[in-house]
């Protein structure tokens, strides 16, 4: 029964528009995070990479970039379903309820495959072997990716998903991960290979970068739009950077220990996820737009890299990788952000 009220939440809160949320409690103050449910997938192998959700049929998908597939898990059963076949070194992924498509990007050789509702490819698009995040803006209308063969040469690729028509802007180097503030108008792309931002101003073309000396490889970011701050995880060190997007000034920076491949940012709840792959997650609150708070590292697994966050139902499900006589899955948790958000 507490599933089903879960699923139906999940429904609930996208039919919303996002605004339904899970009810807090008075009760005494629980863990930022709590472990409620795992999805295992058997005989999955490798990295575990992205993850998307289809909320029409209340599915998970997750890049199986070492095994050369994308998994599936039911979340309304909380088991694994199957594995897509035929990719190539999955990253990047994305399911876009109005097109009924699933987006792949493949690293292994470069193309982006399209599937529909019943996960055969329909497309398949050369965009480089530099794609890994996928995003959609839909201000647009348009998918957007990296692209470049190169690490020193690329920029950011925006894609039609119906018409599959692609256009590019040149940045310095291609883009790791990247942000598309709600307008539409700046996108804020981290240059993992040469240690910057670039800033993308749409309406008139403007390239704005911002170097990070003391901050080796950002990787993966999260915009809070409304108080003008982008948070950006970099690897040397293994810091997060607090930027103020009006000035492009580092404002402060938390210890992560370890690299990530998703930064997630619950707006409400004015939370920080970092799934940290030395094996927990990094859970900061800010208290205010310039002062955060490490409130815990909470256990998960060696190479758990990322997740994907709705807050709506405070729900936070992580992508596990097979270890020993474990094998990899879709792990749950409940984010109680109501026990420590002020």
């Amino acid at each position: 029964m507490r599933r089903i009220l879960v699923v139906w939440s999940i429904v609930g809160s996208l039919l919303m528009g996002g605004s339904a949320s899970a009810a807090s409690t008075k009760a005494a103050p629980l863990p930022s995070l709590q472990l409620v449910e795992m999805f295992p997938a058997p005989d999955v192998v490798g990295r575990l990479d992205h993850i998307t959700l289809d909320p029409n049929h209340i599915r998970f998908f997750v890049s199986g970039l070492g095994n050369d597939s994308i998994e599936v898990f039911d979340f309304s059963k909380a088991k694994w379903i199957m594995s897509i076949k035929g990719m190539n070194e999955p990253k990047g992924i994305l399911y876009l309820p109005e097109y009924q498509k699933l987006f792949s990007a493949n690293v292994g050789d470069g193309t982006l495959k399209v599937m529909d509702n019943s996960y055969h490819v329909i497309r398949t698009i050369v965009i480089g072997k530099e794609a890994d995040y996928l995003r959609y803006d839909p201000v647009s209308k348009k998918i957007i990716t990296s692209f470049g063969d190169s690490k020193d040469a690329g920029g950011l690729l925006l894609i039609d998903p119906a018409t599959y028509e692609t256009t590019t802007i040149k940045l310095d180097a291609p883009a790791e991960d990247f942000a598309i503030e709600e307008t539409g108008r700046y996108i804020y792309a981290n240059l993992h290979s040469t240690s910057a931002t670039q800033v993308i101003d749409r309406t008139t073309g403007k390239l704005t970068r911002w170097d990070y000396p003391n901050a080796k490889r950002p990787t993966p970011m999260a915009l809070n739009a409304a108080e003008h701050r982008l948070y950006v995880a970099a690897r040397g060190p293994s810091d997060l950077l607090v930027i103020d997007t009006e000035t492009g000034k580092e404002i402060t920076r938390v210890p992560l220990g370890g690299i990530s491949a998703d930064l997630l940012f619950d707006s409400s709840a004015k939370r920080l996820y970092n799934i940290n792959s030395a094996g927990y997650i990094n859970v900061i609150q800010e208290r205010d737009p310039d002062h955060y708070e490490a409130l815990e590292n909470v256990p998960t697994a060696i190479g758990a890299r990322t997740g994907y966050l709705i807050p709506a139902i405070n729900r936070l499900m992580v992508a596990v990788p097979a270890y020993g006589e474990r094998p990899a899955g879709l792990w749950e948790y409940q984010t109680n952000t109501f026990s420590q958000a002020k």
